[in-house]
């Protein structure tokens, strides 16, 4: 790598480091705007105490709260592998440094990818591309699991890459490690892009007739260290379910599943509007024109290797969770198929430099405004949305409301703070003992709290209405909260 290069790189990953810092300490205000990112957060609180459970409220009722087991035990849902990480920054009291470093380092990882399979230049282009994506500097700045499993899967796919130079058993074992920390941390997407990888791999087999003795030594390595990452998910489960099998998710929410009329409304017709047409057309916004970028690169006559299994690559993840027909909640843009958003940055480069190839020299520069363009937009769109969000906390915080509960005055699964119903808002430490506790309005057994914690003051959150606009193109719904208050009371109030 010459230092040309080398200074490219450092550019962008400074002006990177910049961009997903602003997003999430002024755009999102470093809020978990999403319950699974809040669930996440809690298994990362917990871990840091070295447990993986802590004993529910003894009214355990009042604090039930989206993807968080709540029976005797409370603890997230979710697979351990994010939380573990999380857990680093949890302990350091910078807990989005955390995505911000697999950010980083999943920009360079796509940089080699490209480099190997392509050349230098889509590997600059790639890099470039991805580093000023509204989709990647969203997700790298919020608290959710796909930057870190992205980051895995896309070094396993270099090991793989470059494995074949090599072919060391030692290699194929990096190969195992790395598919085995992404399936600790969202064991779906890493079971279809494995297999993506494997039926890719037994192609290249009988194609090129690799000797099968050493094709059993390399899989042995890979399955021997793979089986040590699984095991840990197994003893996981086994510890929090009693059961190997069982996930704390499959357990809390059993009609999770894979698809179609599930009693919830989500048809085929259903998924083919929502996961194939809405999903296209957010894919193209959110990382500008790159189906119609992909196509170009593909279609176009090259000599790039491996660029059928990226391509494979990103056709299994979005086919299979065509299949999960349940609404995605809070993203930013398609979030079910960001694990696969290394070959889409890499397929788009292609596509870029074929167009670059034609002349099409202004094509790049353009991308990349769009990219910040839209970047400025949806910043404002969701700054905008998580002020609505946070009202509740804030109207506590302005009032310098101490020592107390508020009571959230909505049903559970109606919305009760800009977009986030009251199963998003009972956002409390793990001992249930902060200064202000989130709590269920349970009428007649909120006499029951108040002994609990007897010196406490005690509020009303209740919201005159909710109104929504909805951003068709988008498909998102921004909120505004219409004379929201809250209101101190006594024990008498529900005696």
């Amino acid at each position: 790598m010459n230092s040309k290069t080398k200074y490219y790189l450092i550019t962008i990953i400074l002006l990177s480091v910049l961009l997903i810092s602003i997003t999430n300490q002024i755009t999102l205000r470093d809020f978990p705007n999403s319950a699974d990112e809040y669930s996440y957060l809690i298994s990362a609180q917990i871990f840091s105490t070295g447990k993986l459970t802590v004993s529910s409220h003894q009214y355990k009722e009042f604090f039930n709260f989206f993807h968080i087991v709540n029976d005797v035990k409370f603890y997230s849902h979710y697979p351990p592998g994010w939380p573990f990480f999380l857990m680093f920054g949890i302990l350091i009291k910078l807990p989005m440094l955390i995505n911000l470093i697999f950010g980083i380092l999943t920009i360079l990882v796509t940089f080699l990818i490209a480099k190997e399979i392509a050349s230098e230049r889509v590997a600059k282009i790639a890099a470039l591309f991805m580093a000023t994506s509204p989709y990647f500097i969203f997700n790298s700045a919020s608290y959710f699991s796909h930057s870190s499993v992205l980051f895995f899967l896309a070094l396993a796919i270099l090991i793989y890459i470059k494995n074949e130079k090599s072919n060391k058993p030692l290699n194929w074992s990096l190969l195992g490690i790395a598919l085995g920390i992404a399936f600790n941390i969202r064991p779906f997407d890493t079971m279809v892009i494995g297999t993506a990888l494997g039926i890719y791999h037994i192609y290249s087999i009988i194609k090129n007739k690799k000797p099968i003795k050493k094709e059993i030594i390399n899989g042995v390595s890979f399955l021997i260290a793979l089986s040590v990452l699984l095991g840990i998910f197994l003893i996981y489960n086994y510890l929090q379910t009693n059961d190997p099998f069982l996930t704390p998710l499959q357990k809390n929410y059993p009609d999770a599943k894979f698809g179609f009329n599930r009693g919830h409304g989500q048809s085929l017709s259903w998924a083919l509007e929502n996961n194939l047409i809405k999903r296209s057309i957010k894919l193209n916004i959110w990382a500008p024109f790159c189906l119609i970028l992909i196509a170009i690169g593909l279609i176009m006559k090259n000599n790039y290797k491996k660029k059928g299994l990226l391509f494979f690559i990103f056709i299994a993840l979005f086919t299979a969770y065509f299949f999960f027909a349940l609404y995605q909640g809070n993203e930013y843009g398609p979030r079910y198929i960001y694990s696969s958003a290394f070959a889409i940055f890499v397929l788009s480069a292609m596509g870029i430099k074929r167009l670059e190839e034609r002349k099409y020299n202004r094509i790049f520069p353009l991308i990349i405004c769009l990219n910040l363009i839209l970047l400025v937009t949806f910043s404002f769109i969701y700054h905008t949305e998580i002020n609505q969000r946070m009202e509740l906390y804030n109207k506590v915080k302005e009032k310098s409301i101490t020592n107390a509960i508020v009571f959230l005055n909505c049903n559970p699964y109606d919305w009760c703070s800009g977009g986030m119903p009251a199963l998003d808002l009972t956002r409390n430490d793990i001992t249930f003992n902060n200064s202000v506790l989130y709590v269920h309005n349970l009428n007649d057994y909120n006499a029951n709290l108040m002994l609990y914690y007897p010196n406490r003051q005690y509020y009303l959150w209740n919201c005159e209405k909710i109104s929504f606009q909805h951003i068709k193109l988008l498909d998102f719904w921004l909120s505004k909260n219409i004379n929201c208050t809250v209101t101190k009371f006594s024990k008498e109030n529900f005696e």
